[in-house]
């Protein structure tokens, strides 16, 4: 009975090519289990630090919105029988607010006509607000009590800008309803401008800012121009933040989203390069196996070719058997050369790390554009930054003064703030720097440039050390 010869095929097969599967296989699933895991707390992180930030900005607006009513409250008090004095606290409210477009005092007559009693306008802007004479006519009577807002108006002369008006009457005896009434006049844009605090981070803005008045039916007040570059979907995700908020017995629906809500590069994430790393171990994994293989294969191939010769001449197979072992020796000796490179290898970074860590003096590590690589802790504490907020980052030109930063540069012969000496690659100086916090101290700066052993300029070094102790020394023995 013959037996067929595919079972035995097969099974060498699955022996030969199923650890090439098997080691890629789990790699991959183990990745793109940890990536679904990675990808899904990171979009989390986004949309709480999102809220956060969105929560805060919308604060600031509504610190900003009360400050103001608080102005348009404490006109109220202006003494009617002293207007002398109208003038000073109006131009006061102008300097104080740069939104606010005029303030001042108008007396409504029973014609329906409006009188100026008195007015302070910013830049070369005069007269009565320039609500129209409809809006006013419905606004002055209802102005009882509180301030009172009135719904948004063009602004002459600046197309795109909307303003609003908000009145508060004075309450005085022989000022019957609707008497004497105080006003500021707000361009809305620049309400918004001054009310969300500026971003801190490097980039450019990061939220979009849509604003409507729910008082009566909803009316658009101002929209952030949209982004060129928003990602639809990554907006989604991060979702968007509503707050109500009340303005002289108006109330304004404020919705914040995402200026530009693309998810970061794939390397700029742990997910990501977890994604990457493990491909790229899968690939390995495919390549040394394939390697491995291929070695195999050359073995045999060379095995066979040998015992066909070992089958013709004894002396043959000593020589083969003699090569193999001086290979095999060989091959010991690169093998116990390589471990003991690694191992000097760790145990000189160890050291390196060690004492860079442990230095007393702020070391400081640029590439060859300038951008800072490695700071060591005593640099963190130096300047107030964590090394993630600079590493990767910016370039040292943030650390020093306005004067010394406007003319930082990298150049053959000028290294930041210093100028090298011809024919040396380092120099050291006494220069001015700037914490985070912004305050300045005086500091020994020395650097140097780290070049390749090709000659090609790898990075700059810099070892700065405070000497505001040293100079105290040297003026009280002076």
């Amino acid at each position: 009975m013959i037996r067929s010869p595919t079972p035995a095929r097969v099974f060498d097969a699955l022996r030969r090519h199923g650890l090439t599967l098997l080691v890629p296989g789990s790699v991959l699933a183990v990745t793109f289990i940890g990536y679904h895991d990675k990808l899904h707390k990171e979009e989390a992180h986004r949309q709480q630090v999102f809220q956060a930030e969105a929560r805060a900005q919308v604060g600031h607006l509504r610190e900003r919105v009360g400050s103001l009513l608080q102005e348009a409250e404490l006109l109220r008090s202006l003494p009617l029988e002293a207007p002398a004095g109208w003038p000073g606290r109006l131009r006061a409210i102008l300097a104080r607010y740069p939104e606010a477009l005029r303030a001042g005092i108008l007396r409504p007559a029973p014609d329906g006509r409006v009188a100026l009693l008195a007015a302070e306008a910013a830049g070369d802007r005069s007269g009565p607000p320039e609500a129209p004479p409809q809006l006013l006519r419905g606004l002055l009577p209802a102005a009882v009590g509180e301030p009172m807002a009135s719904l948004p108006y063009p602004v002459q002369g600046r197309p795109g800008l909307q303003a609003l008006l908000i009145v508060s009457p004075l309450p005085r005896a022989g000022n019957p309803p609707p008497g004497d009434l105080a006003f500021i006049e707000i361009v809305v844009d620049e309400l918004l401008h001054h009310g969300f605090a500026p971003d801190e981070g490097l980039g450019g803005p990061r939220l979009a800012v849509e604003v409507l008045d729910t008082t009566d039916d909803p009316h658009p007040i101002f929209a952030s121009p949209p982004s060129q570059a928003a990602d639809a979907a990554a907006g989604r995700r991060l979702g968007s933040y509503v707050d109500g908020l009340p303005v002289a017995q108006r109330h304004w629906l404020v919705l914040v989203s995402p200026a530009d809500p693309r998810p970061p590069a794939l390397l700029e994430t742990g997910s990501g390069r977890w994604l990457v790393g493990g491909l790229l171990i899968a690939l390995l994994a495919v390549g040394g196996h394939h390697t491995l293989q291929s070695r195999a294969a050359a073995v045999r191939r060379t095995v066979a070719e040998k015992t066909q010769a070992l089958a013709e001449a004894n002396e043959a197979l000593g020589r083969y058997v003699a090569a193999l072992a001086e290979t095999n020796q060989h091959l010991a000796r690169e093998v116990e050369e390589h471990s003991c490179a690694e191992a000097r290898l760790r145990e000189t970074t160890s050291l390196q790390r060690a004492i860079l860590d442990c230095a007393e003096y702020a070391v400081i590590y640029t590439d060859a554009t300038g951008i800072i690589r490695v700071m060591n802790p005593a640099a963190e504490r130096l300047f107030g930054y964590p090394a993630d907020t600079l590493v990767g980052k910016a370039t040292p030109r943030i650390l020093h003064t306005g004067e010394q930063a406007a003319r930082w540069t990298l150049s053959g012969t000028t290294i930041g703030v210093l100028s090298l000496p011809p024919g040396t690659e380092s120099q050291t100086a006494e220069v001015t720097m700037r914490r985070r916090d912004g305050s300045l101290f005086p500091a020994s700066l020395s650097l140097s440039i780290v070049r390749e052993s090709q000659g090609q300029i790898r990075g700059y070094l810099g070892i700065i050390a405070d000497i505001t102790q040293r100079l105290d020394a040297e003026n009280r023995i002076r």
